[in-house]
């Protein structure tokens, strides 16, 4: 259940059953990409208009490089739910789940590696201002940051014990 423009008509919107939606209109009207899975899709990211992924239930990894008409499973090499996908540049890629789970992708997202997060709780969201600085949140005030391209992460103490997402 997410949303992303990257202007003011290109958008996508992602949800339950493998549901993919888009629009080139701002919104009026949207159109079904075809998504490959019948799992729930949590999170949608586009770099530019062509080029996207999606995550979701059961490591569900997507990606497109077509503006979205059509979707291609990758492994994500988890069976954790992933919440959050984030991207420096067209070829790195980094997502997040249960667990603690990150996978990143120096590819664009065709492969994935596992990176050790160093938490158990949840992750529900990753950002990243460049190549090396990300940071990642989760469930019990859970804050992660990396200074080395998600190579490695620090754990910070975000003095609250609720959960922490991306809006």
């Amino acid at each position: 259940t997410s949303v992303w423009f990257t202007d003011p008509t290109h958008g996508w919107a992602v949800g339950i059953n493998g549901t993919i939606l888009r629009t080139a209109d701002g919104g009026a009207t949207w159109r079904t990409g075809l998504s490959s899975t019948r799992n729930d899709l949590f999170c949608v990211r586009f770099i530019d208009q062509q080029r996207g992924w999606a995550v979701g239930d059961k490591g569900t990894i997507l990606t497109t490089e077509d503006g979205g008409a059509n979707w291609t499973p990758r492994d994500s090499l988890v069976p954790v739910t992933l919440t959050g996908v984030a991207f420096a540049d067209r070829a790195h890629v980094w997502a997040v789940g249960g667990a603690g789970t990150i996978v990143a992708s120096a590819d664009g997202g065709v492969t994935w590696r596992r990176t050790p997060s160093g938490v158990d709780s949840a992750l529900t969201a990753v950002y990243f201002s460049g190549l090396a600085h990300g940071w990642a949140v989760g469930l019990n005030g859970t804050i992660l940051a990396s200074r080395d391209a998600g190579a490695t992460w620090q754990k910070h103490e975000a003095g609250v014990a609720t959960s922490l997402a991306s809006v």
